[in-house]
């Protein structure tokens, strides 16, 4: 496993915080430079490599990476109980409650490790209530154009309105 490249083992993060922008270098065990992060800036401009980031990780816990597995988990875990929390506030009893996943962690990412353990973990906090996981696949801002259609109408929009927007996004 620790020669493995799913093994986050096999990489080290080196930090130099000269100054207050810390920069965040990513380097295989043979030293190599793999990739270069800028602390804060990079966090605020959005220019941190996070999907690479996150796949490596899932990656490494589908491989049995123990602390990559151990930190999916904990993350699963937290976002359940979020979401059993939202559930059990807003009482929708039983259910059937639609649980929309939406993002590249939940829709892009691969291997699905971090939703499995997500909907596992939800499903154990709320026994008895009927969940079901969709993910979206159209662009979030298409139901925030449907929604607007529906309050300016008065009225649901038509199959083909609804078709209409969801393919010109």
């Amino acid at each position: 496993m620790k020669d493995s490249p799913h093994c986050l083992a096999s990489y080290v993060i080196g930090v130099d915080g000269g100054n207050s922008k810390t920069d965040y270098y990513l380097f295989d065990l043979e030293g190599n430079r793999i990739d270069s992060i800028r602390g804060l800036e990079g966090m605020l401009a959005r220019t941190l490599p996070a999907a690479d980031l996150v796949t490596l990780l899932l990656e490494a816990a589908q491989a049995g990476d123990g602390p990559a597995m151990e930190a999916v988990r904990s993350s699963a875990k937290q976002m359940a109980l979020s979401t059993a929390g939202c559930i059990r506030g807003l009482d929708f009893g039983r259910g059937p409650v639609d649980i929309i996943l939406a993002g590249s962690v939940w829709v892009k990412a691969s291997p699905p490790i971090l939703r499995e353990l997500y909907e596992q973990q939800v499903r154990e906090l709320l026994p008895g209530t009927e969940c079901h996981f969709l993910l979206l696949k159209a662009p979030p801002v298409a139901g925030a154009v449907l929604w607007a259609l529906q309050l300016a109408s008065c009225r649901q929009p038509s199959e083909n309105l609804r078709q209409k927007v969801l393919h010109s996004m």
